[in-house]
């Protein structure tokens, strides 16, 4: 028996870098994971990836997790297509822009927005 056989997991800014490791991972232990990215491409990617390796079950789907509404829609279509969620993974995030000098106040509260309130939104729409 794997440690997340029969659980649900949503993994925000799962089509790349460490939100995909994670996905693979929680597939590779049973998990049926919600991958959503802004980019349902590379969110198809990731779970194309997990069918490929045959550890799991997956769906893609584009979630932005600047928006409340996104979050709360991933989580619905969870539900929807297996009864529950039982864990979230706050994983979304954005890189600053360069130099301090160079950023403005608008591209500094992108960040703040996707990598700070994101993880708010992401904890709010699964509770």
């Amino acid at each position: 028996m794997n440690r997340y056989d029969d659980k649900v997991a949503w993994v925000t800014g799962g089509g790349s870098g460490l939100g995909r490791a994670i996905s693979l991972r929680l597939a590779s232990e049973g998990a049926r994971v919600a991958v959503t990215d802004m980019s349902v491409e590379t969110a198809q990617e990731t779970v194309a990836m997990i069918e490929a390796a045959g550890s799991g079950s997956a769906i893609a789907l584009r979630c932005d997790v600047s928006s409340l509404a996104d979050c709360e829609a991933a989580v619905a279509a969870t539900e929807k297509q297996w009864g529950r969620l039982d864990c979230a993974v706050a994983n979304a995030g954005i890189v600053g822009f360069g130099p301090v000098e160079h950023i403005t106040e608008e591209d500094f509260m992108r960040v703040i927005d996707i990598d700070l309130l994101g993880v708010f939104r992401t904890a709010k729409a699964a509770l």
